[in-house]
């Protein structure tokens, strides 16, 4: 794998985060949903043949399963990203990546963190980025 693969690979995590937080959002929208207030009324009420609130709690727990197995794969491949970054042997540029990848930080926010310049953290980033190209390039 180049560096450019890798950096497009550990730049999708903030996309699968977004994705994971939608579908959440979603999966919160349905369920809040599944049970509506009733509201009595006076009117008399006409036997159906068909159980329309059966069939939408079923479709709606059809709904939720999707949500939730779109959830799961979507957890499983963001973790397969995050563990190239577990792959670096130096804390410090482990935890470069990972404020960078995984937090979203800044590279002020890091360097604060760091107590260190920005240009030292691009290049720890940079070290860190090659290091695992090399294992996983040696692996394969």
């Amino acid at each position: 794998m180049t560096e450019d693969e890798l950096k497009k690979e550990l730049k999708k995590i903030s996309g699968y985060d977004k994705m994971i937080k939608n579908l959440n959002l979603e999966l919160q929208y349905i369920e809040d949903g599944i049970f509506s207030k009733s509201v009595l009324t006076n009117s008399k009420v006409k036997t159906s043949l068909s159980n329309r609130t059966e069939n939408k709690v079923v479709d709606t727990l059809g709904m939720k399963d999707n949500i939730l197995d779109q959830i799961q794969d979507l957890i499983t491949e963001r973790n397969k990203i995050v563990e190239y970054i577990s792959m670096v042997d130096d804390p410090e540029e482990r935890l470069i990546l990972h404020s960078w990848y995984v937090l979203g930080k800044s590279w002020g926010e890091i360097s604060d963190q760091f107590e260190i310049s920005q240009s030292k953290i691009f290049n720890k980033k940079r070290r860190a980025i090659k290091s695992i190209c090399e294992r996983l390039n040696n692996i394969g």
